[in-house]
């Protein structure tokens, strides 16, 4: 699900606390803190998320948010912050050539392999997490 958070309401703050739990609190992902703490870089994006960008911009840098049962993968756009909402059981992930590809239902991103791995990491973390 994709949701615009520039203009907070309860019903959005319900949404996400409904699907995804209370957000983790640093010593549940202590090792992974640098997830939270860097952003990355969006490479290709499904064409719903396409849409809101601006004609011949370039894509944003994306962050996470970390919470029990799934994370928000946040963007801006000029003055607008988007997220999509992850559950960590409905997510697929494929490790490309230099990218992380992240499925969910009909949204997709696909971010920038890091130096440090952090996304490898991520990806390790839920894998253990969920099962």
């Amino acid at each position: 699900m994709l949701i615009n958070l520039s203009n907070p309401n309860t019903d959005q703050d319900a949404i996400i606390q409904r699907q995804l739990g209370a957000r983790l609190q640093k010593d549940e992902f202590e090792y992974l803190s640098d997830i939270e703490r860097n952003s990355f870089t969006i490479l290709e994006a499904s064409s719903s998320i396409n849409s809101l960008f601006p004609k011949g911009s370039h894509y944003p840098d994306l962050d996470f948010m970390l919470h029990e049962n799934g994370m928000l993968m946040r963007f801006q756009i000029s003055s607008e912050v988007y997220a999509l909402i992850i559950i960590y059981h409905k997510l697929t992930v494929f490790k490309g050539a230099g990218k992380w590809s992240f499925y969910l239902g009909e949204h997709f991103l696909k971010v920038k392999k890091d130096e440090q791995d952090y996304l490898k990491k991520l990806v390790l973390w839920i894998w253990d997490y969920v099962s």
